[in-house]
């Protein structure tokens, strides 16, 4: 909505939301760090805030301790993780074609197993096992 209406009206909206029962709260694109400050001081105390960390976006990128100091608790990281993934991806990629096998990069590789772990697979099984027909 900052993007869009400003943030007079994001804020707003961020209130009713609030006022609704919403679990956390989110204003998109505040774009000034006094702006970030702003959001935080008007909602802080209404619901868990949430801090959006988008590489390229409009938002400044501002440090971890500052986010927590201004009140936020939870962060989001949807551009840099993918940003990350794809350097993976790409290293993997330039090995296999210079290579003609991707052994060299094994070793930089979590194992299958460790993969499976991480995305919560075990669990998954467990739950169909108890809950599957």
């Amino acid at each position: 909505a900052a993007a869009v209406e400003g943030l007079d009206a994001a804020i707003a909206r961020a209130r009713a939301y609030a006022a609704a029962g919403a679990d956390v709260l989110f204003v998109e694109a505040p774009t000034s760090e006094d702006d970030i400050a702003r959001v935080a001081d008007e909602l802080r105390g209404l619901a868990p805030l949430v801090f959006n960390w988008a590489e390229g976006g409009r938002t400044p990128p501002i440090s971890l301790e500052r986010i927590a100091e201004l009140g936020f608790s939870l962060v989001l990281y949807p551009i840099g993780t993918l940003l990350a993934a794809t350097a993976g991806i790409r290293a993997f990629l330039e090995t296999l074609r210079s290579d003609g096998t991707p052994t060299a990069a094994l070793p930089d590789l979590p194992t299958f197993d460790g993969f499976t772990d991480l995305i919560g697979l075990p669990e998954i099984h467990d739950l169909e096992r108890r809950f599957a027909p």
